[in-house]
């Protein structure tokens, strides 16, 4: 062996033991209690240990990739643990709700006008007691009415914003997507002290001077740090092709982003962004999971049923009137086989043109390091739990910081810093990233402002940006 190389091991074990001592020192400790929830555990590396268990993990001192892509296993099992405690991890069909399910949709955390959130545990206003289980989705692109008049900011892809961007799944209906935070990150946001449910208590707090540091997890305390969620829900429809004991199902009331009519659907997920703030990465844990099934590994190889990509695929010829081409005027587009990873041609809307199968493919090929992780993860899952719906979901990757440091210089505009970033590839999630896959997540994160017109930044967040004024203005 090399000096250097046993010069990094050597270092590496002192490290490992001194943080282990760390750990096991404190009275509070996460680790301590995680490792005594559950004996079903899987061995990620030599050092670290994944649990199957509820409690996610506050925070992990990374020093390599995979060390990362365990932590970010750890985050996936414990936030798809059910919410009611029990250990039916991933049973096949059952419906209820997993952790993540039970935190609060941007949604009803911004109400209109700057109002106040309801108390933590609230659902959509939709939901009664009856049907608090169900998933309200309304977020599948950027929509316009047939005038123009109305727009609905978010949009569930990173890309393109200034035409249509959703996405088309195997079934020809397009996907829906929610984004949620946890507790730490809503008692910040709804403190007395910041109010940034409000637009206008966000920029009086920034003009102040102060800044917007959303609170990081923590391995002396109970704190377990800002989390938001990004989720990705395929309609899985009487005639859809899927085993559905492959998948995360659950009962969605949908909404039309346009005209506000509701139906009810079944629906999968496909597609889970998990970013995490913590002491030891303030500038965020950035990991992101999709299904085994969205997209082939590579073309050359192609074969079964994918969700994003159709192996017998027939270009598709389709008329589009005036309001929902983004010429404006009355055309013919096609849809083509061979072109992949395009945004869609047309808008969607009430009486436009139906939903459509679009080609997608992974541009960045999953990391090598990734995959092993998920073979050691996937294998573990399969032998405690045989049936488990969440072997066969895999890590794309994990972005994480090899020198974090919080930005001090707050309030700012312009982009927060961000120093060691890794790893060095493109990192995107087929369902979410479709058509901006040679970039990474924090491309974009890293210019997140506060709501209203103000450049001040939010921390990487783009959470407050969906905060309204008291004049009900963005």
């Amino acid at each position: 062996m090399k000096k250097s190389n046993l010069l990094f091991v050597i270092v590496s074990l002192f490290i490992a033991i001194l943080f282990g001592s760390f750990k096991y020192d404190n009275p509070k400790n996460y680790y301590v209690d995680y490792v005594t929830q559950n004996t079903k555990s899987c061995v990620c590396t030599t050092f670290d240990t994944i649990y199957f268990q509820a409690k996610v993990p506050r925070d992990e001192f990374i020093n390599n990739q995979t060390v990362a892509n365990c932590f970010a296993w750890k985050e996936f099992i414990a936030l798809n643990w059910p919410a009611d405690g029990s250990d039916n991890f991933g049973t096949p069909n059952d419906k209820s709700p997993v952790a993540w399910e039970t935190y609060m949709t941007k949604e009803v955390l911004m109400p209109a006008n700057g109002q106040a959130p309801p108390a933590w545990g609230s659902t959509h206003n939709l939901l009664n007691a009856s049907t608090k289980h169900k998933r309200v989705l309304k977020h599948a692109s950027k929509f316009t009415n047939f005038m123009d008049t109305i727009t609905v900011v978010e949009t569930g892809q990173a890309a393109p914003q200034s035409g249509p961007s959703w996405l088309g799944a195997h079934n020809n209906t397009n996907l829906w997507y929610e984004v949620l935070v946890n507790k730490d990150e809503y008692d910040y946001i709804t403190d007395p002290a910041h109010q940034f449910y409000n637009a206008d208590k966000q920029l009086q707090w920034a003009q102040k001077g102060n800044p917007i540091h959303l609170p990081k997890g923590s391995l002396n305390s109970d704190v377990v740090g800002a989390m938001e969620i990004k989720a990705a829900w395929m309609e899985v429809l009487a005639t859809t092709a899927i085993d559905k004991g492959r998948y995360k199902m659950a009962e969605a009331t949908i909404i039309d982003p346009i005209n506000g009519q509701q139906r009810d659907a079944e629906v999968a997920l496909i597609g889970l962004h998990i970013i995490h703030k913590t002491e030891l990465q303030p500038t965020w844990i950035w990991a992101t999971f999709e299904h085994v099934d969205n997209v082939p590994d590579n073309l050359t190889s192609v074969s079964g049923t994918y969700n994003l990509f159709n192996t017998v695929c027939t270009d598709r010829i389709i008329q589009v009137p005036a309001a929902y081409s983004p010429t404006k005027r009355d055309t013919t587009v096609t849809i083509k086989c061979d072109k992949y990873n395009v945004s869609p041609p047309y808008k969607l809307g009430l009486g436009g043109p139906a939903p459509a199968q679009l080609q997608v493919t992974r541009e960045t090929p999953i990391d090598p390091n990734s995959a092993d992780v998920n073979t050691t993860v996937q294998k573990a899952i399969a032998k405690q739990y045989p049936n488990s719906v969440f072997q066969y979901y895999q890590l794309v990757d994990v972005i994480w910081s090899s020198n974090p440091t919080q930005d001090k210089d707050q309030p700012k505009t312009g982009k927060l810093t961000l120093t060691g970033m890794n790893p060095s590839n493109y990192v995107a999630n087929t369902s979410m990233e479709t058509y901006l896959q040679q970039s990474k997540c924090i491309d974009c994160h890293q210019f997140g402002t506060i709501a209203g017109k103000s450049n001040f930044n939010s921390d990487f967040s783009f959470v407050l940006e969906a905060a309204s004024s008291a004049l009900g203005e963005h």
